[in-house]
């Protein structure tokens, strides 16, 4: 349903918020290719335990949170040597191009994208994707049908399973993964 589509978008979109937008080249999409690629399960794992670590520190969300300020600088050092790993060895001639070709920027652009993949991969976890889904049981859904009769929809859209594209990073409906 639309409402789902909408709640698993919002948790990307939190995630987009963290950064500006930057303007990518092809260095830099070689590069984030790279780092994506090299990145293992246990590193997106981290990564997002460090995002959610750095959140929990904001006033507003320690309440909710139970982050020691010693698990935050564990996590901190983990992504530190991660983030090393990844641009000083696994990925440095590409680091060393884009670098050279686009400016320093782009090791912020490339690590937005390495999270934008992590995200990806923490909301493909099915008590993660109920928790975001949840969001159905308190909507109203005459007002959402409403909305979609006045943007040109005669009934809502069914949702398409999605998973993530390795090639583009993006979603990809189910229907269309054997041309993908």
């Amino acid at each position: 349903m639309m409402v789902r589509r909408f709640a698993a978008g919002a948790g990307a979109a939190a995630l987009l918020m963290l950064a500006a937008p930057a303007q990518a080249g092809v260095f830099s999409d070689g590069l984030a290719r790279c780092v994506v690629t090299a990145a293992q399960d246990g590193d997106r794992t981290t990564i997002m335990k460090w995002l959610f670590a750095a959140m929990a520190a904001n006033p507003q969300i320690a309440p909710m949170a139970n982050v020691t300020q010693a698990e935050r600088d564990e996590l901190t050092r983990q992504f530190a040597q991660i983030s090393e790993r990844l641009l000083m060895s696994d990925c440095r001639t590409e680091a060393v191009q884009a670098i050279k070709n686009e400016g320093p920027g782009v090791v912020e652009a490339v690590f937005r994208v390495l999270g934008e993949s992590a995200m990806r991969s923490l909301m493909t976890d099915p008590a993660t994707a109920a928790a975001m889904t949840a969001i159905d049981q308190f909507t109203d859904k005459t007002k959402w049908a409403e909305l979609m009769r006045e943007a040109g929809l005669t009934s809502p859209p069914e949702q398409q399973p999605q998973e993530p594209d390795a090639g583009e990073g993006a979603l990809v409906p189910a229907s269309r993964r054997s041309m993908a």
